[in-house]
């Protein structure tokens, strides 16, 4: 392999790295902000540098410049961004503060078997049937996420609990704990959707301008998609001691943002969303780091063969 056929790959692995480590740090602020803040304020980061890099592809003929831009690839990016801007990059968050990082992560990352079932039902990218890989990647998945779901986690509620706690909030608990499985499964489905819109969206077009496009898009499709569902105005916006307190991630993130689309444009699709689907272990491993969440032996082996069965569910 020559290193244009690496490189797609090694961002793809930074991407799910990032993505791990950046949830952990935002799902305890958007419990008590709003998600739609944190989207808006990397987005509004990011977008000035992605403006600049966009312009400087501009002045180079055929380099995927703005002049480069049809309504189809805006069209393409709009799904993509409403799908993981407007609804997924909040919900995960909802689920993350529910049912753990690593265990939102885990459910979320079962996205390659809505785009093996998209493939094989559409007869996308030419895929015709699913062979015996898919139907083990496909049990594999079911076993890990029923694993999941019906083991004790150790990061929940239910251990800050005392065991004399009465059934009523029990009951809530084990409510609580239902809508995050449930949100999860929800994100699964909007980067499944995601994948193709980024994907197709992008092609063609620099890295600088296809994320100019998908920021822009952020900040009207974030706090519209916040404010139909309640969110007051002032919660639009982080209080500026968060803002100087994330720097790190949000700068991170900044790389991650040209990282993904550059692996979503230059690597194929079943490959970087195999890449994609290891974020979980990522999260587990910086929680466990970074003293976030504990994760027992068990749930973390349900974990790994969800990951597992992701993999193999991308794998043509």
């Amino acid at each position: 392999m020559n290193i244009s056929e690496i490189f797609p790959i090694i961002c793809a692995l930074y991407v799910s790295a990032i993505y791990a480590y950046t949830t952990l740090v935002f799902a305890p602020i958007a419990k008590n902000t709003s998600w739609a803040a944190i989207s808006i304020f990397r987005a509004g980061f990011a977008l000035p540098m992605f403006i600049i890099w966009g312009f400087l592809a501009n002045s180079v003929p055929g380099g995927g410049g703005f002049a480069d831009v049809t309504w189809k690839s805006v069209g393409y990016l709009t799904v993509g961004c409403i799908c993981t801007q407007g609804l997924a990059d909040g919900l995960v968050l909802m689920a993350a503060n529910k049912v753990g990082v690593a265990t939102s992560l885990t459910i979320s990352a079962i996205y390659p078997l809505w785009v093996a079932l998209i493939n094989y039902f559409l007869k996308i990218e030419g895929e015709k049937e699913l062979l015996l890989h898919h139907w083990i990647g496909l049990l594999l998945t079911l076993i890990g996420i029923a694993g999941i779901i019906y083991s004790k986690p150790t990061n929940s509620k239910n251990n800050k609990i005392n065991k004399e706690i009465n059934k009523e909030i029990n009951r809530e608990i084990k409510k609580d704990t239902t809508v995050g499985y449930a949100l999860s499964i929800i994100v699964s489905i909007l980067w499944a959707i995601s994948t193709y819109g980024i994907a197709y969206g992008s092609k063609g077009l620099n890295v600088g301008v296809a994320n100019t496009i998908r920021l822009s898009l952020t900040l009207i499709i974030a706090p519209l998609f916040a404010l139909i569902l309640g969110t007051p105005y002032r919660q639009l916006l982080l209080p500026t001691k968060i803002m100087i307190s994330i720097w790190l991630p949000i700068l991170l993130g900044t790389i991650g943002f040209a990282a993904y689309i550059y692996s979503m444009t230059n690597g194929p699709i079943v490959v970087i969303s195999t890449l994609s689907s290891i974020a979980p272990l990522f999260a587990v491993l910086i929680a466990y780091v970074i003293g976030k969440e504990k994760i027992s032996l068990k749930r973390f082996f349900y974990i790994f063969i969800t990951c597992f069965g992701a993999i193999l569910l991308s794998i043509k």
